[in-house]
């Protein structure tokens, strides 16, 4: 079989922060990178356009929905002819350096058309730490790998697969090389991406729980207890490293975007919609005098007054400090059955 020409699928949306080093790292193994770039302010389409062997795409709809940018993504890959390998990441995600030899990854390569490729996803907690192996502690392996068949993409608008998933689909398997998950390494820009999670759901699905969306974005402090602290292996950046491939440190910025689309959803919908989500450890109008300062469009004109009824703070506070508790799935229970304030 011939080798087919392998193709990453990145959205991007402000992530100067990691690009230069997502993109050298990923030149390396890669023929082609596709970006799709959603009006981002902070040069990440210049970055991604200086670069040999990576095309930009412009997502001009400001809505958020990953299996719109995916298709476009897909329809960008799809002008490229011959036999495609399509790896679908995000600019945080790394695959490990031990691609680069790995005879695990040539039989990936020989895959047949319509094959799905599964790798192990570890979650990093520092550059040279990791505390989650979907692998090693949970036994699961994510697609992120398609060769290319022509099949068509569906999904759903957040957290849905990233490329075609046939049913039935023949499935490879690959277990040294893993995706390398940088996201946590970035403390900041980590919490920032949660709180607007939790008010996208709010707004996009209004028959969500309140104790639904908490549960679903505070995975990592709530079970923080159970994880195992380990050192990355050095077969996974040493070949990066000796590119000259820095993967060791990251510039933390406190404001993210992500904190602007909040207070612009606070301008369209109120507050109301999100007082009893745990994103109020935030001072909005500090931020919003701040922002406004700043020229920062579509921020609201009125003063932001952070929800502390003792109705909003016991709503919090149960469901932040319950988040550990041994019968934690019981008191859920309890709040969403008796209490209209929590759904």
């Amino acid at each position: 079989m011939e080798r087919p020409t392998v193709i990453v699928l990145v959205p991007v949306r402000n992530e100067s922060w990691i690009l230069h080093r997502f993109i050298q790292c990923t030149l390396l193994w890669a023929d082609h990178i596709i970006i799709a770039d959603q009006c981002s302010d902070d040069g990440s389409a210049e970055i991604a356009s200086s670069y040999p062997r990576v095309t930009v795409v412009e997502n001009p709809d400001p809505t958020f929905s990953e299996v719109k940018r995916q298709k476009l993504l897909l329809q960008a890959a799809r002008q490229i002819p011959g036999q495609r390998l399509l790896l679908a990441l995000d600019a945080d995600e790394i695959l490990s350096a031990n691609v680069l030899e790995s005879s695990e990854w040539q039989k990936a390569l020989q895959v047949a058309p319509g094959t799905m490729l599964d790798f192990a996803k570890v979650n990093l907690k520092t550059p040279d730490t990791y505390f989650l192996h979907s692998a090693e502690d949970g036994k699961a392996w994510i697609p992120f790998g398609y060769m290319d068949d022509g099949a068509e993409h569906e999904g759903a608008v957040i957290h849905t697969c990233r490329i075609p998933e046939p049913p039935n689909a023949p499935r490879f398997r690959l277990n040294e090389v893993v995706l390398l998950h940088y996201n946590s390494c970035n403390v900041a820009r980590n919490d920032s991406k949660n709180r607007w999670y939790r008010c996208f759901e709010r707004l996009t699905f209004p028959t969500k729980s309140v104790v639904q969306i908490t549960r679903l974005y505070d995975w990592e402090e709530r079970l923080q207890p159970r994880w195992k602290i380990r050192s990355i292996k050095d077969e996974w950046v040493a070949g990066y490293r000796e590119e000259g491939i820095d993967l060791t440190g990251f510039e933390d910025h406190p404001v993210q975007w992500w904190d602007w689309e909040i207070l612009r959803m606070f301008k369209t919908h109120g507050t109301r919609p999100f007082r009893y989500l745990d994103i109020w450890s935030v001072d909005w109008e500090a931020l919003r005098q701040q922002g406004l300062a700043q020229g920062i469009a579509g921020l609201p004109e009125h003063e932001i007054k952070k929800s502390q009824s003792m109705s909003e703070r016991l709503v919090r506070n149960v469901l932040y400090k319950s988040r550990r508790h041994p019968k934690r799935r019981y008191i859920e229970y309890i709040v969403k059955r008796y209490c209209p304030l929590f759904k």
